[in-house]
């Protein structure tokens, strides 16, 4: 298996991933359908893995809907990573549909993580059956891309 993320290594094949999670004290081998929306989830999460973005995950990979993914990212606003990706044509958002519009921060996260500021670093992405692994590929990319502007500014 070619690459090692943290406690997750994966290998890819077509619309495919056998992903080899470390437990304590074992592992076990995971066999991932990334056509569907949990696998579009996963694969955003063991690519920004990859790439070493710094993230944290909002919520619960398996006790969640397929098909949203809500992403903490310490080194960026949300309003200026919000803006950055709209321009590379990414379009997420900041909170759920029924605040769509709104500048106040998801009240959802606030309460979850009791942290506002969290809540003003976070991004959720929404997923569809049109949704591909490549399109996927092409967020991560924009998201390696606007860290590492921050980070050399920093």
């Amino acid at each position: 298996l070619p690459h090692l993320t943290r406690n997750l290594m994966e290998r890819q094949f077509q619309d495919w991933s056998l992903i080899l999670r470390q437990g304590p004290g074992s592992f076990h081998l995971q066999c991932v359908d990334l056509s569907g929306s949990h696998g579009l989830k996963m694969a955003a999460i063991v690519q920004l893995q990859e790439r070493a973005i710094p993230f944290e995950l909002n919520g619960s990979m398996t006790d969640s809907t397929g098909h949203i993914l809500n992403i903490y990212f310490p080194f960026i606003d949300v309003e200026t990573m919000l803006t950055l990706l709209d321009l590379a044509h990414v379009y997420v958002s900041s909170g759920s549909a029924c605040t769509a519009g709104s500048t106040t921060p998801s009240h959802v996260l606030a309460a979850m993580f009791e942290d506002e500021e969290r809540a003003k670093h976070s991004v959720r992405f929404s997923f569809n059956e049109q949704t591909t692994t490549q399109e996927i590929k092409y967020i991560v990319a924009e998201i390696h891309k606007i860290y590492h502007k921050f980070k050399e500014e920093s």
